[in-house]
């Protein structure tokens, strides 16, 4: 009945296509009678496409393939469908191997022949590649590449990742060496960066978005560190010639200082100079304090306090500014700046309550000072007050067994040095009693207590 239908209109579809398919450019084919065959076929293979009838639906669809490959995307959408069927079905090794090309054949032609996002059909195209051509670590990366290189800024950003990963397994097979692997990291992670940047500068930031990005720029830098490539004498090797090319590049030299902190390769040239050059490209409060642990490993304190300054002014996160102050005052301490670190201790408290480190470095800060009055008592009253401060950080910072032994350690020693009950007796104080310590910059109320 079908057959029959289309012979009886055959006559006018020739005269409606005679003019049609010079109209439109030869959508339904380059003649009348293309045209013709080409209707017939659509149809052909769309009513058993309806019933899933995908080998019957193979045939016509394939010819509507060759006579009029611009007459609808559906042909495209649903041609992937007819040649994952057959793929599936299909036993002999050959046989297979051509409907993959065909199938990939599929995503070009649609490509080729109407405005779609050639980004999001070439990760598509990508991920059949990965999935039948997997030992082929050199067509998937490519297949991946071409992927995030044809929209930087709106491609698939996972491709970027998974071109890494084929990478790293391309590197470990020794297909290709270290040079070449790092090439592919830094131009991978200079998309990636150039991707974040894009999203944060929005004015309503994708979140979703955003930590896709970042879970990609993390898995590029797990694939690349998780290699010998990066271990630190090659490190320096590889990047000492692109820093001196691009100092002024925020993303190279950024990318650097991050895989250098990574690989625990920090004691070089390579590394201090890099870590300024970022500084001064992105003074952020994390590159200053990054910084200030390297002058503070190479003996240089006076830089490394600076450093630390400038992260302190720069942050706004109140739990970071704490570790900063916290970290200054502990250095200023040991440098015998006692009045600045008791400054800064206090402003890390103020920062964060909870903070038992700035609380235990009050409570060696008391403990040190000197000219308290001329009687034992008001010589060893600093003590009090410097146990006082150990008891409230380990009362703060309690979840930390290390850090409450430590500190327990520190009440010990420092109980030792409390003034004798007969001291304490000769000048009429007790245990319990009230008492201020007012000396070496403090003014602080405490508790009588007495060593026995």
């Amino acid at each position: 009945m079908r057959v029959l239908k289309l012979v009886m209109i055959v006559p006018l579809l020739f005269m409606f296509f005679n003019n049609k398919a010079q109209a439109q450019g030869g959508k339904f084919g380059a003649t009348a009678q293309d045209s013709i065959e080409c209707i017939k076929n659509l149809n052909f293979y769309e009513e058993e496409y309806k019933r899933k009838n995908y080998d019957a639906a193979y045939g016509p669809w394939r010819e509507a393939m060759r006579i009029c490959p611009k007459s609808s995307t559906n042909l495209y959408v649903r041609g992937a469908v007819i040649m994952r069927d057959r793929i599936g079905k299909l036993t002999d090794a050959s046989q297979k191997q051509a409907a993959i090309d065909s199938l990939l054949m599929v995503y070009d032609k649609r490509m080729e022949y109407f405005n779609v996002n050639k980004a999001d059909l070439m990760y598509r195209k990508a991920d059949i590649i990965e999935e039948f051509y997997a030992s082929d670590n050199q067509k998937v990366y490519d297949a991946y590449l071409a992927v995030i290189e044809s929209d930087k800024q709106k491609g698939e950003i996972m491709a970027a990742a998974k071109a890494m990963i084929e990478a790293q397994k391309m590197y470990d097979a020794q297909k290709i060496d270290a040079d070449k692997f790092t090439d592919i990291y830094t131009k991978l992670s200079e998309i990636v960066d150039e991707r974040i940047k894009i999203i944060s500068r929005a004015t309503n930031i994708d979140t979703i978005v955003l930590q896709d990005a970042q879970d990609c720029k993390s898995a590029i830098e797990n694939a690349f560190i998780s290699t010998d490539a990066a271990n630190c004498d090659n490190l320096i090797k590889l990047f000492t010639p692109r820093f001196q090319d691009n100092k002024e590049n925020i993303t190279t030299v950024g990318m650097i200082v991050n895989i250098l902190l990574n690989r625990e390769c920090i004691q070089n040239d390579l590394f201090y100079d890099a870590a300024e050059a970022y500084y001064k490209l992105d003074p952020a409060p994390k590159s200053a304090s990054t910084l200030a642990a390297m002058f503070m490993s190479k003996g240089e304190t006076d830089k490394a306090i600076q450093y630390y300054k400038d992260a302190i002014d720069g942050q706004t996160n109140a739990m970071e500014k704490s570790l900063y102050q916290t970290t200054l005052a502990g250095i200023l301490f040991q440098q015998g700046q006692t009045g600045q670190a008791m400054t800064y201790a206090n402003h890390a408290i103020q920062s964060n309550p909870r903070n038992g480190k700035a609380y235990m470095i009050l409570g060696n800060i008391y403990a040190g000072i000197k000219g308290c009055g001329n009687d034992p008592v008001s010589q060893r009253s600093v003590f009090w007050v410097a146990v006082d401060m150990l008891q409230k950080a380990k009362q703060v910072g309690g979840s930390d067994t290390k850090f409450v032994d430590d500190v327990n350690r520190q009440i010990n020693l420092f109980r030792q040095h409390f003034p004798s009950y007969d001291d304490c007796f000769d000048l009429d104080i007790l245990d319990g009693q009230p008492y201020t310590v007012n000396c070496g910059g403090i003014n602080v109320k405490t508790i009588v207590r007495t060593h026995k």
